[in-house]
């Protein structure tokens, strides 16, 4: 299967995030009025510097499919990662669902992107457009705490949440950023005193959204995985609260 990705511009700021590594299909959310996201806000500190981002930071909120459980093979297939002369292989049957958010800091430090993720058998979700997705957001954001998924954008096994951060020349992540051919040293333990807790969902009144608030800490790691502790993350977003792309 060739690689498929589809990107569609929109107004505002609400551009789609690239696929990484595989041949997911990635797909932005409508526009709605700016004043439905003046609250977003990020806050966090990294190294002892606090990071935020404001009203005025540049976003990118959208979905996308990945494979599950990939596994080594000869032969390509769906949601596969190329692998010189062969290839990783999701499962036939099921698919990754991811909801992603993505946010520019203040004072052009950098970026920092949060996914949510959940696992599906193919038949238990929706097709809309190109996307596989769920009926509604909240079978994938919850409340309460939630796991970080060790091998987001490699095997593909794990779900709950993904921390991708981007500071200057600096790229960290919550997940390993190693090549799904190259052995991981992550572990249970490496989340050990990490967490992720969701506090609140609410309806964006008169519109298709939701608003997610959540504290956050823990360990991102650098691109030999040595880790960074983030501590004192609090985050509050909007989303689309149904599962589909574009507004009926």
């Amino acid at each position: 299967m060739k690689k498929l990705q589809l990107i569609l511009p929109v107004a505002l700021v609400l551009l789609a995030s690239s696929c990484k590594k595989n041949n997911g299909i990635t797909i932005p959310e409508p526009e709605v009025t700016k004043k439905h996201f003046a609250t977003d806000s990020i806050s966090f500190i990294i190294n002892g510097k606090r990071y935020i981002s404001g009203s005025n930071a540049s976003a990118s909120r959208g979905a996308s499919n990945r494979g599950t459980n990939m596994k080594l093979s000869k032969t390509n297939g769906d949601w596969s990662i190329s692998n010189g002369n062969d290839y990783w292989v999701g499962a036939i049957d099921s698919v990754q669902y991811i909801k992603f958010y993505e946010t520019s800091l203040d004072e052009n430090f950098g970026s920092i992107k949060f996914s949510f993720i959940k696992n599906y058998k193919r038949t238990s979700l929706v097709k809309n457009t190109l996307l596989y997705v769920p009926k509604i957001e909240t079978e994938v954001i919850t409340l309460g705490d939630q796991n970080y998924a060790l091998d987001y954008e490699r095997e593909g096994k794990d779900e709950g949440i993904a921390i991708t951060l981007s500071i200057k020349t600096q790229n960290f992540t919550s997940y390993s950023p190693l090549f799904i051919r190259i052995p991981s040293s992550l572990g249970v333990e490496s989340h050990r005193d990490s967490k992720f807790k969701i506090l609140k969902i609410e309806d964006v009144k008169g519109t298709d959204f939701m608003r997610i608030e959540a504290v956050f800490e823990g360990n991102l790691f650098d691109e030999n995985e040595k880790p960074v502790k983030i501590t004192d993350g609090f985050l509050r977003l909007t989303t689309l609260k149904h599962g589909r792309v574009f507004p009926s």
